[in-house]
């Protein structure tokens, strides 16, 4: 029985409220560029502590960190020509009893939602939707996140949550859709903020795990994010996908939510457990960035002009799509470093890959989210740190109070890896975009 899987979408998106007659969307598809220990925002210039599925630009590499690097690709593996954006998350591995990894494969396309919402600001002004701006980053999630602050249930209670912290609502922002289409009526967006174990997933999820992410949509104004590329954005007040923004992030950005479909079921009836490649089993530290590379003002047309609620590119003009065979087929073009360049992160391997095993035995203790595990080394910031970004984007401010922009008196703290307490955890609550 074939089922149109984007329909389905839609529909539970409208039902969530996470979409509305008012605001339009569209999903990117995107297939696999590349699975790698690369990550330029965190660990710039050097192998990252743990494997990435990457999607997008095959200019991606260790250092590619700009718009420009990004929009002199070959090629990419998104189906919309115009999009040079990187997208990237850990991979997903199953541990068989015996230890041996194996990735878990995707089922393509990853979808990257782009949410036309606005709300209102703090003072209570409309906002107007903005594109993100050329070499945008951003990181949601926190990859050293073992344990959680929200209740252990399923489903979890929808919205809304307007006293919530920024750190509940980027909890809530985490997502594990079991998917059974044979068996009505499918999970809500974002109901589960765990991953669920072995036998739940042998026994309900016959279609496979939907991983999700979302993406916060405030925006102060500034390009620096702080070290962990989140300090500049917030979520609404309503839920992680709507509503309005809270003081000092006036500004107001399409709403982005990854989705990327696992094939747990693949492994139905086999011992072992799953295991994200950064060493969580428990779900909680999983995690996302974005580098933001449209070519021209493409993304300011589609904003301004894209409109249509079915969500489909095809309903976009401004588009110009590629077929699924040229996206499958494009691939990272820059060899990867040499310490990771024979690396084996597909097939079947015996032990942990590079950086796995090393806080895998940190969930589900309970411990201080704002701290790192006692035993992590900080990052040699000459090595891992990008070059500085513009402290304030080439946009016009859209808001009169000044004094709304998080202004810095002295440079950023040292960069380290592992430290979020250098951050103030904007970006750490969550729940999904509901009316």
């Amino acid at each position: 029985m074939q089922f149109d899987i984007s329909n389905i979408l839609t529909a539970l998106l409208v039902l969530l409220g996470i979409v509305s007659p008012a605001n339009a969307f569209w999903r990117m598809e995107c297939f696999n560029v590349g699975l790698a220990r690369i990550d330029p925002l965190i660990d710039y210039g050097r192998p990252s502590e743990h494997i990435h599925t990457i999607k997008g630009p095959s200019a991606f590499s260790a250092i590619s960190t700009t718009a420009d690097n990004l929009l002199a690709s070959n090629c990419t593996s998104c189906a919309v020509v115009q999009d040079k954006s990187a997208y990237w998350t850990p991979a997903l591995y199953f541990e068989h009893s015996n230890g041996t990894l194996e990735v878990v494969p995707e089922k393509p396309p990853h979808l990257s939602y782009y949410f036309l919402r606005t709300g209102k600001t703090y003072e209570g002004r409309p906002q107007t939707l903005e594109p993100f701006p050329k070499g945008f980053q951003m990181i949601a999630g926190s990859n050293h996140r073992r344990n959680t602050t929200l209740p252990h249930i399923y489903p979890y209670p929808e919205g809304p949550w307007p006293e919530a912290s920024q750190d509940v609502r980027a909890q809530r922002a985490v997502g594990f859709n079991c998917l059974h289409y044979n068996n009505s009526p499918n999970e809500g967006t974002a109901r589960r903020h765990f991953m669920p174990d072995k036998s739940f997933l042998d026994a309900h999820c016959t279609d496979g795990l939907r991983l999700e992410l979302m993406f916060p949509s405030c925006w102060n104004g500034r390009a620096e994010g702080g070290p962990m590329h989140n300090e500049h954005v917030a979520y609404p007040d309503n839920s992680v996908g709507n509503g309005n923004c809270p003081e000092g992030f006036d500004r107001r950005l399409p709403g982005l939510l990854y989705e990327t479909i696992m094939a747990t079921d693949n492994f139905k009836d086999q011992n072992g457990s799953f295991i994200l490649s950064n060493g969580d089993r428990t779900g909680y530290g999983y995690h996302g960035d974005v580098i933001i590379a449209w070519e021209g003002n493409t993304l300011e047309k589609a904003v301004a002009t894209c409109t249509n609620m079915s969500g489909h590119l095809s309903d976009c003009p401004v588009f110009t799509l590629i077929d699924k065979g040229h996206q499958a087929s494009c691939a990272l073009e820059s060899p990867l470093p040499s310490a990771i360049a024979h690396e084996n992160v597909k097939d079947p391997i015996n032990g942990f890959v590079a950086g796995m095993g090393k806080y895998s035995s940190l969930g589900p203790v309970p411990r201080n989210r704002f701290s790192a595990p006692a035993s992590a080394p900080m990052a040699d910031e000459s090595q891992s740190v990008q070059p500085a970004v513009k402290a304030v984007l080439n946009q016009p401010e859209k808001t009169t109070h000044q004094s709304r922009i998080p202004q810095s008196a002295s440079p950023p703290p040292p960069f380290l890896r592992y430290r979020h307490r250098v951050k103030r955890m904007i970006i750490s609550d969550l729940d999904l975009l509901r009316e």
